[in-house]
């Protein structure tokens, strides 16, 4: 396996992982506002890393959704 792909296979578990987390932490009900926040940014950079595809590769996994849906929920005043 050469360098590169192993660099590539760790940052896809470091992301996996990640998401996992604040997914968990949103869950349980933990920092809800900064982890909607950060879930958000990080589901942002991943939906716009899916254009690279093609437009329609993030708009079928709705992404874009999901990614406002966290920054809705960490931006509003209603949620405690």
């Amino acid at each position: 396996m050469t360098s590169l792909r192993r660099r590539m296979t760790e940052d896809m578990q470091v992301r996996n992982l990640s998401l996992q987390t604040l997914g968990l932490l949103l869950i349980v009900g933990l920092w809800r506002k900064p982890t909607a926040v950060l879930a958000a940014l990080l589901t942002l950079s991943f939906a716009l890393s899916m254009t690279v595809l093609g437009p329609h590769e993030p708009l079928n996994y709705s992404v874009f959704v999901f990614a406002f849906a966290s920054l809705y929920l960490g931006l509003s005043q209603d949620v405690e």
